[in-house]
């Protein structure tokens, strides 16, 4: 195919290529224009007419970028961008026509223009290298043309691609991109308009033509000088000034044009005598001047006892001994601490990270600022801590009108208050005159008071309202009520940042986080009046520098009121419970001195308890204590109560009042006419809403249900209604008394007189298992911290004993129609005293007709422990294969956001550990875009990092070796970024695996010389060998 080439044909010649980007109008800014002179190639064909086959059969055709180059058929992507940059004029670049010697040319000191894949973000005008056939050297390069947004990919324009200049598409984490090769800053500050430039091997082409564009140039002092108008009052300024103490090192960039003023006098006179060039002249004033003071003091009020180091500048600019009005200039001010400052900044660190938690903002703040009309302003600033080992840079403009102030300050550490509220279901204070409950209050200013027999109690209502659900049933009425739960606690910042720490509710399953409260200045910190507070989401941050405020985070300062306010969570709690059938009969018929009430139960002289009320005829029913009936409405007590039966517990057993007798009813033993229903038969269902229980059901029958709820009938006179939640929970058992009280068929019975007497008629008209008991406990756990509700409320019939750790609180004894009782536990235990108490409850029904028994009781039931957030750690380990250097460090780089890809607001610590374990350093303080380093074996571990954190691992500056990764120890994947996210309930790990690639022997001194010498010397001994062995043949061969 060679006979049909044509030399003469695309042969171009410089006023040709040159027409070709002629259209391209450059701009001045190098990235634009080297896409402009790209874009203008677009569609441009390597030769198909005038071509070369190579030794290995390869068609080569004739390019303009060849012929440009002195490599008229030579494979031509790097020519082609080397051709883009030499016509958009980027100087000081170097052109090359081979990828692999581009880089290395390119990470030359003297350029230090190339970036590795995944350590930098590239940009329009970059040289991108690629490794295509996947051998680990560039092979292939093109130019950058758009770096997509959110990482969607990268287009590019490459030469050399099917032959022809064209744009291609790649993902952004395509493993074929290797780097990148970066345009250079442009230089500032000279006015001479031309770059420095000397011309060096790569401005020639091949053919050793001449291609740079620029004329060799070495700044000179006149380059520096200012550019004068015409009548002398102004001056174009484009210069560089610099200033520095032990503290700092101050640059600034000033451009524009400056006014001169008056002249020069006293020692700026002296500084500025002869200068050529703009000189600046900086002056530190005296701590004891009043506008330093002034300045320190508007400091006080963002960094109170914290400040460092406070320089105040006075800043003027002189040309020729006359000052300079640079006002109208832009200026760009650099300040990078000195070691010294560095080095007091980082023992301050020490001291606050030794008590920092992770999450917390402990260092040391660097911060430029400026004294405006509006106060002090920070213009930028950073936080190092006591890892920092390289001083950071402040840029920012500044207005050279007003003084600028640099200053290092010990991040803020106020103490802060935080309060724990909940909206709490109250029973109200107000409500219908008829619908209402009374009962009575033992809780007085000077404590627990229990009724007692012949006095009139302190009463209140609960009052009701209709049920929502329209079944004509009547709830307690409630307001919902702000409520403090917990009492106050007052934290440092740094040891508690964030709700992780001081959300003492965090792990209570009863309460969830509603909002976060900030009390306004000069408001009441007790105010329940939302008026009087900042309301913020639960989803708030907090910091302590006022430069971290927005939108989501909150400033914290000294004195700082946190209310945390919390809506109550809503569940179903069951509760064992002891049930105990209790007969008036032997035989289903006779009632005198039978069942539960035989004589054979009793022991003692003393008064007997007993059960069937006036309408039995158990001949029991008069029976007298200290002038009160015992087993009938008592007329001597409130509402026909006798208090007093009941007075404590024994070894767990119930004990009663002297001169009373009675059977064993509950868990004391076995009794005539008493059947027993353990623990497991029957449950009790409360209405958990928040820490109040409200009993709902019993557990194990039908015929108890809707308790805390009720309905009701009026009396016999209709002067008031009888409520009652109908509670008959033994109905699903019979002993041997029957069901009685249906509406025309209540029962009979014969009677102590001997007669046949009907059962009264139930309330509500049912057949029911009438006469039996209860007994349950609940413990619960106080902390010292808790000062919410306390208290039980009971309402029904018949006798109702509650004992708190043996103590009685509850006393309605007797039988009777129903009443109620309200108990504040806190008049038994003191507020501020931790521990576990057990409620334990006694209950039965010993009448007939009607049956009543609600209860509710507010305990709170988790203790209160500082939590950890739901979080996981993060494991970055690093090991190396082949041949390892234990010394050497590895650099990474890492980036954190939550689920939604939304950055981490807040700062995290790692440890860094020895592949044996032992500790390197200890809560290091990371966050989103930092970076850290690890030796060969070495590992860190991030902590706290909120579950479904997403995480992203770079490997930078890698030289010498391939580098794998496996995250959460799946399998292994080639390349430089790991990526993976903390899954829910556990941790996440990424291990990278660096393997030393070989290493040919340098060339220079012996080089491959010694390596070339002894592959000869072994060449020449086989065939010396193979031909003394042929030799010994032929001479020992037969003739």
């Amino acid at each position: 195919m060679a006979c049909y080439s044509n030399p003469k044909e695309d042969v171009e010649s410089s006023a040709a290529w040159e027409r070709s980007v002629a259209d391209a109008e450059l701009t001045g800014i190098w990235a634009e224009d080297v896409l402009r002179i790209a874009e203008s190639q677009l569609g441009y064909q390597e030769s198909t007419h005038n071509y070369i086959i190579t030794e290995d059969g390869e068609l080569k055709g004739i390019t303009r970028y060849g012929q440009w180059y002195g490599d008229a058929y030579g494979d031509w992507c790097a020519m082609f961008a080397s051709f883009c940059l030499r016509y958009a004029e980027v100087p000081n670049f170097p052109y090359c026509n081979n990828c692999r010697a581009w880089i290395e040319i390119l990470s030359q000191e003297a350029y230090g223009l190339y970036e590795e894949a995944g350590a930098y973000e590239a940009a329009p005008g970059d040289l991108i290298f690629f490794d295509l056939d996947a051998n680990g050297i560039a092979d292939h390069v093109g130019l950058v043309a758009e770096n997509k947004e959110e990482g969607e990919g990268i287009r590019t324009i490459e030469g050399n691609r099917q032959n022809r200049v064209q744009y291609m598409e790649y993902a952004a984490e395509d493993s074929r991109i290797l780097g990148f090769g970066r345009l250079p800053e442009k230089e500032s500050g000279y006015l001479c308009g031309q770059p420095a430039h000397t011309h060096n091997q790569h401005c020639y082409g091949l053919n050793r033509s001449l291609l740079c564009p620029l004329a060799e140039h070495t700044h000179a002092e006149a380059c520096l000088a200012a550019r004068q108008d015409a009548d002398g009052t102004t001056l174009a300024l484009a210069n560089d000034f610099f200033y520095e103490n032990d503290r700092f090192a101050l640059s600034l960039h000033v451009e524009g044009s400056a006014q001169l003023q008056e002249q020069a006098t006293g020692e700026a006179a002296e500084e500025t005598a002869g200068a050529e060039v703009p000189v600046l002249v900086v002056s530190e004033l005296d701590a004891r001047e009043e506008e330093y003071q002034q300045a320190a003091s508007a400091l006080e009020e963002d960094y109170a006892d914290n400040l460092l180091d406070l320089s105040v500048l006075s800043m003027q600019f002189y040309y020729r001994d006359t000052l300079l009005d640079v006002s109208s200039c832009d200026i760009t001010a650099q300040v990078t601490p000195q070691p010294q400052m560095l080095e007091t900044a980082q023992a301050a660190c020490a001291e606050l990270e030794s008590e920092a938690v992770p999450e917390a903002e402990a260092g040391v703040v660097f911060a430029m600022l400026q004294a405006t009309e509006e106060g002090t302003k920070e213009l930028d600033s950073t936080v190092v801590d006591a890892s920092t080992e390289e001083s950071p840079v402040l840029t920012a403009s500044v207005d050279s009108s007003s003084r600028m102030m640099v200053a290092a300050v010990k991040t803020a550490n106020p103490n802060f208050t935080v309060q724990y509220y909940a909206w709490l279901d109250m029973a109200a204070d107000s409500g219908s005159e008829t619908d209402n409950i009374p009962i009575i209050d033992t809780h007085t200013a000077g404590g627990a008071v229990l009724p007692q027999n012949g006095t009139t109690p302190v009463i209140k209502n609960l009052y009701l309202e209709a049920a929502a659900d329209g079944s004509g049933r009547y709830g307690i009425k409630t307001n919902s009520t702000l409520t403090q739960v917990y009492s106050s606690h007052t934290y440092e910042y740094i040891t508690a940042p964030n709700l992780t720490y001081f959300n003492r509710l965090y792990e209570n399953g009863h309460y969830a986080i509603k909002e976060v409260w900030i009390l306004k200045d000069g408001k009441d910190a007790a105010s329940t009046n939302p008026d009087d507070w900042n309301i913020y989401p639960s989803t708030t941050h907090f910091t302590n520098r006022v430069q971290s405020v927005n939108d989501t985070t909150v400033l914290i300062t000294e004195g700082t009121v946190i209310r945390l306010v919390f809506d109550t969570t809503a569940s179903v709690y069951t509760n064992a419970v002891n049930f105990y059938d209790y007969d008036l009969t032997d035989d289903g018929e006779n009632t005198a001195a039978h069942g539960i009430n035989s004589d054979q139960n009793y022991s003692g002289s003393g008064i007997h308890l007993a059960f069937g009320n006036d309408n039995t005829d158990t001949g029991l029913s008069k029976l007298e204590w200290n002038g009160n009936t015992l087993n009938k409405a008592n007329a001597n007590g409130y509402s026909g109560c006798t208090f007093g039966l009941a007075v404590g517990l024994s070894n767990g057993v119930i004990q009663y009042a002297d001169g009373i007798a009675v059977p064993k009813l509950f868990d004391d033993g076995n009794a005539n006419g008493k059947t027993s229903y353990d623990s497991g038969q029957y449950t009790l269902a409360f209405d958990r809403d928040g820490d109040t229980y409200t009993l709902a059901s019993v557990g194990g029958t039908s015929s108890a249900n809707h308790l805390q709820t009720f309905t009701s009938r009026w009396n016999w006179n209709n002067t008031r209604k009888i409520w009652s939640n109908h509670f008959w929970p033994m109905d699903n058992v019979k002993g041997k008394d029957p069901h009685t009280g249906a509406t025309g068929n209540t029962g009979t019975y014969i009677g102590a007189s001997g007669q046949t007497k009907n059962y009264p008629t139930s309330d509500n008209g049912i057949a029911h298992n009438n006469m039996f008991g209860m007994t349950y406990q609940v413990q619960f756990t106080l902390t010292e911290d808790y000062i919410g509700p306390l208290e039980y409320y009971f309402f029904g019939d018949d006798d109702m004993w509650v004992f708190l750790d043996g103590t009685l609180v509850c006393d309605i004894g007797g039988v009777h129609s129903s009443v109620g009782e309200y108990v504040n536990l806190w008049d038994y235990v003191a507020k501020g005293s931790a521990g576990t108490h057990t409620l334990t409850f006694y209950y039965t029904e010993r009448g007939l007709s009607g049956s009543t028994c609600y209860m509710q009781f507010t305990l709170p039931s988790v203790s209160s422990i500082t939590p950890e957030q739901n979080t996981g750690l993060l494991t970055v380990q690093k090991l190396v294969e082949g041949a390892v250097d234990s010394e050497e460090e590895f650099h990474f780089e890492i980036m954190f956001t939550d689920a939604d890809g939304r950055p981490l607001p807040d700062d995290y610590s790692y440890t860094r550990y020895t592949a044996e374990g032992a500790i390197v350093k200890q809560d290091v303080i990371i966050y989103d875009g930092g970076s850290f380093e690890l030796k060969a074996g070495e590992y860190i571990i991030v902590n706290y990092l909120p579950y479904g954190t997403k995480y992203t691992v770079t490997e930078t500056d890698v030289p010498y070796y391939t580098v794998s990764y496996q995250v959460n120890g799946g399998a292994s994947a080639d390349g430089y970024t790991a990526v993976g996210q903390i899954p829910n309930g556990g941790n996440g790990s990424v291990v990278f695996t660096n393997t030393a690639m070989p290493v040919l022997p340098a060339t220079g001194g012996p080089g491959i010389l010694l390596y070339m010498m002894g592959g000869i010397l072994l060449t020449t001994a086989a065939i010396l060998l193979l031909y003394k062995n042929k030799r010994r043949k032929e001479d020992t061969a037969p003739s």
